[in-house]
C-alpha cells in the first residue's frame, strides 16, 4: 500500500461551460478566479493569487500551512492550456501536484474544460473538489454574461466589508468579470 501510495496518479475531470474558449481562458487569468474556484468546505485559503498564469505563482495555505503553486511556461498557451505545479519544499516530496488545465471548443460558444492532475491523492479525495469548480465556474461565467445584456463596459464598485466571507466573494465575482473593485 505504501508504495501505491507514492505512485502519482493522474485524474481527469471535465465538463462543458457555455462560453466561448478564449472567455473561459480569460476569466481564468482575472484576480479572482483562485479564490471563486476554491470550494468553502476546504480548510484551504488563498494567500496570494497569482498575477500571470504564464509564469507567476500563488500561494494558498492549507490547515495553516502555505503552499506555493508557480505556474508554467511552457504549458502556457492561451487560450488552450495553462498548468501549475506545487513547488513548495518538502510538501513536494510529500504530495506531488501538478494541475494542467485545458480548454477545447465545444460547438458554438461553448467550452469543455479539461482538468488533469497528477498526484498523490485517491480520485475519491478530489472529485467534489472539480465538481465545486466546474459548477461555480459554469454558473459565473453564464451571470457575466447576463450582466452584459445590462452594460457591455466594465464597471467601477465600491465594496464596503470587502474583507468579510461575503465581500470577499463578491468582489472576486466582480474581478472576475473584468470590473474594477474598489476596496
Amino acid at each position: 500500500l505504501a508504495g501505491r501510495w507514492r505512485a502519482p496518479l493522474a485524474h481527469t475531470f471535465t465538463a462543458t461551460v457555455a462560453a466561448p474558449r478564449h472567455e473561459v481562458f480569460a476569466w481564468h487569468s482575472q484576480p479572482g478566479a483562485m479564490r471563486r474556484l476554491m470550494p468553502p468546505w476546504l480548510p484551504m485559503r488563498v494567500l496570494r493569487e497569482s498575477p500571470s498564469l504564464r509564469d507567476g505563482s500563488a500561494v494558498i495555505s492549507m490547515l495553516g500551512i502555505p503552499w506555493v503553486a508557480q505556474h508554467g511556461r511552457a504549458d502556457y498557451d492561451p487560450p488552450r492550456q495553462f498548468s501549475d505545479e506545487l513547488v513548495t519544499t518538502g510538501l513536494r516530496r510529500l504530495l506531488r501536484w501538478r494541475h494542467m488545465h485545458s480548454f477545447e471548443a465545444a460547438g458554438t460558444g461553448a467550452t469543455k474544460v479539461i482538468d488533469t492532475v497528477d498526484a498523490r491523492v485517491p480520485r475519491r479525495a478530489v472529485e467534489s473538489f472539480f465538481r465545486y469548480r466546474h459548477d461555480q465556474l459554469g454558473a459565473d461565467l453564464w451571470v457575466h454574461q447576463q450582466a452584459r445584456g445590462w452594460s457591455d463596459r466594465p464597471m467601477t464598485v465600491a465594496v464596503t466589508g470587502a474583507s468579510g466571507t461575503i465581500g470577499t466573494a463578491l468582489t472576486a465575482f466582480l474581478s472576475t468579470g473584468g470590473h474594477r473593485v474598489i476596496r
